[in-house]
């Protein structure tokens, strides 16, 4: 009876359990196609992994914000290959597109599955069931997808979610949520599901720093093996000899981390017990999501060296696409654009564009011409009047007006006030007004058809015709009604660089830019709300571009600034003669001799490549 017992036992006994990096320990096999060090995984190189992998047991969702070379991909193969052996479920891999889904299953995935007997043993007996992107196991089905492909994201309920290099996914379409949004939907039928999001990150607005955040937040701390204190391993603690006495290329076997604590000098040689003794702290614990931040300092290759890692920011520092890689690739941080770059406008330059002499809603100059830029919100519209003029042989711009109003109607009563000329007994009013009409493009339509002095106006990054690129192009949206007024797309890049050029003069050189003695601060923290970032577009070219900084939460007075600037342009007041004798009409100064003048230049296309401050 006994003997039966065993035999019995031995036949019907529940599978063993193992953790998630205990069963890669004993099951999944990596080959010398995929890794420098083949044969059965082993989590003694990188025993960091242990933590995310453990907690695929306990949470619902896991984030990995891992810089470059710490196995972040590896681990990721550990819990698929678990789920195959141990818990299978209907399983998704989701990566930035289709083609690099691709290239994974056919280089590391499919080649994992073959060369480890406890997955191979899992595969059907049809080809047609092991395909590129579709994997039909005898327990469950692996689907690989492109975030570019927002059908396929959002098609199947799944169990197991898994997402890699999400800052790289498709962003939000008007038809579509974004990819990552689109996939989180798919586990919801699923009580036990299971949700891994991996990437290195880019911005703080990117998607892994973004879910990071909603984590508990845990960073690995190992022990200084000179006094023993738990620390994590950051950039600001690396040293290396001074530049005089070595070269850069040197540098790998040389550099040393400096411990937080005692300020003792940590070597290559200690990084391997370091790490073997560390561990995962929560800095909020208690949250119902796992997150783990880890740097390439953790990572034990002759690649991450610290004294590599120093050469390798020292090579980097200089060029500001090498540095941003570095930042997030490396030590794992997103870029934040509100602390790059620098300011467009200094506080400083704004108080000495205060002009004395004249207030709002007056204008301080006999020879000018006043133009409205308007930005168009939700509930309210946004407003700035300004005059130009030519005077000591220079164009000149006063602000003259702006505010925020709630109505269109608001708006037609500013525009058509007549403001009163200092010295004069004359007043000038408003020839036309730039309106955003990017949205209630209907409503900003129709507004301007009943009143053609306003000017519907949509902004571009670039503007181009047959001459290249121009600063404006003039377009009729409905041909069948030839009272609307025209529609002009401009290049918001241009007049942007147009309005800082205006205010940022030299400091030897006269105002141009002024501002009345009643100026409030917050117009003037509009102008000054934003710096200037420089950054690739996906062509490789560099471009200029402007962020918001932090504090200032809008910049509507400058966008209308900007609105002001181009209807002027397209007015022609660069061409505006000064005549300062003899006071007149604000609306004669620029006469019907410029207005041929201007005509000829809009046709012939001299616009680009034009500067605006090229006066």
């Amino acid at each position: 009876m006994s003997n039966l017992r065993k035999a019995w036992k031995s036949v019907f006994r529940p599978p063993q359990r193992f953790n998630v990096w205990e069963w890669a320990e004993k099951n999944l096999v990596l080959s010398e196609k995929i890794t420098s060090y083949p044969g059965l995984y082993r989590t003694e190189l990188t025993p960091y992994v242990k933590g995310p992998l453990e907690a695929f047991h306990s949470h619902e969702r896991i984030v990995l914000c891992f810089g470059s070379q710490v196995a972040k991909t590896t681990t990721l193969f550990c819990i698929i290959g678990y789920i195959i052996d141990q818990d299978p479920g209907p399983t998704m891999l989701i990566y930035p597109t289709g083609d690099l889904g691709k290239r994974v299953s056919k280089r590391r995935l499919q080649n994992i599955i073959n060369d480890s007997p406890s997955l191979a043993r899992h595969k059907t007996t049809c080809e047609d069931d092991f395909q590129l992107m579709s994997y039909t196991l005898d327990r469950l089905t692996i689907t690989l997808v492109g975030s570019n492909s927002p059908a396929a994201v959002s098609s199947d309920p799944i169990r197991y979610l898994i997402m890699d290099e999400v800052d790289k996914f498709s962003m939000e379409t008007r038809t579509e949520a974004d990819a990552l949004s689109l996939a989180l939907e798919r586990t919801k039928s699923f009580w036990n599901a299971r949700t891994i999001i991996t990437s290195t990150p880019t911005t703080t607005d990117g998607n892994v720093w973004h879910q990071f955040l909603l984590t508990d937040q845990r960073y690995f701390h190992v022990p200084c093996p000179r006094c023993g204190k738990y620390q994590k391993l950051e950039f600001d603690n690396l040293r290396w000899p001074d530049l005089k006495t070595i070269r850069i290329r040197d540098l790998d076997e040389v550099g040393w981390y400096e411990c937080s604590e005692c300020n003792g000098r940590i070597e290559d040689r200690d990084k391997p017990e370091m790490v073997a003794a560390g561990k995962w702290i929560a800095e909020k614990p208690g949250e119902r999501w796992a997150g783990f931040h880890i740097n390439s300092l953790y990572a034990l290759w002759k690649s991450t060296k610290f004294g590599a890692i120093a050469a390798e920011w020292l090579r980097s520092k200089n060029y500001p696409d090498k540095a941003r890689n570095f930042r997030n690739s490396w030590l794992a941080l997103p870029l934040d654009p509100e602390d790059e770059g620098t300011n467009v406008v200094e506080d400083e330059v704004l108080a000495a564009s205060i002009t004395t002499g004249y207030q709002k809603n007056t204008i301080p100059y006999h020879d000018v011409v006043l133009f409205m830029g308007i930005d168009v919100q939700e509930r309210e519209f946004y407003y700035v009047l300004k005059a130009w003029g030519r005077k000591n042989d220079l164009l000149q711009s006063w602000l003259i007006n702006w505010g925020m109003v709630q109505e269109f109607e608001e708006l037609l009563r500013i525009f058509n006030l007549a403001y009163p000329i200092i010295g004069t007994s004359l007043a000038g009013s408003a020839r036309a007004a730039a309106i955003d009409s990017r949205y209630r493009t209907s409503e900003v339509y129709e507004f301007c058809r009943k009143h053609p002095g306003f000017i519907p106006i949509k902004g571009y990054r670039q503007v181009r015709d047959s001459t290249g690129n121009v600063p404006y192009k003039e377009f009729r949206p409905d041909k069948r009604d030839m009272k609307l007024s025209r529609y002009f797309m401009i290049n918001t890049v241009y007049y942007k660089e147009a309005v800082f050029a205006e205010i940022n003069q030299p400091d030897d050189a006269p105002r141009i830019w002024h501002l009345p003695e009643d100026v409030d601060n917050n117009y003037l923290r509009h102008i000054a709300s934003e710096k200037e970032i420089r950054k690739r577009d996906s062509k490789g070219q560099w471009i200029r571009q402007w962020v918001i900084k932090k504090g200032y939460g809008a910049n509507h007075f400058l966008d209308c600034t900007v609105y002001c600037t181009a209807i002027a342009d397209i007015h022609g007041v660069r061409f505006m003669r000064e005549n300062p004798n003899k006071p007149g009409d604000p609306r004669e100064s620029i006469t019907s001799q410029n207005t041929a003048k201007i005509s000829s230049f809009v046709q012939t296309g001299r616009y680009a490549g034009k500067s605006w401050w090229d006066r």
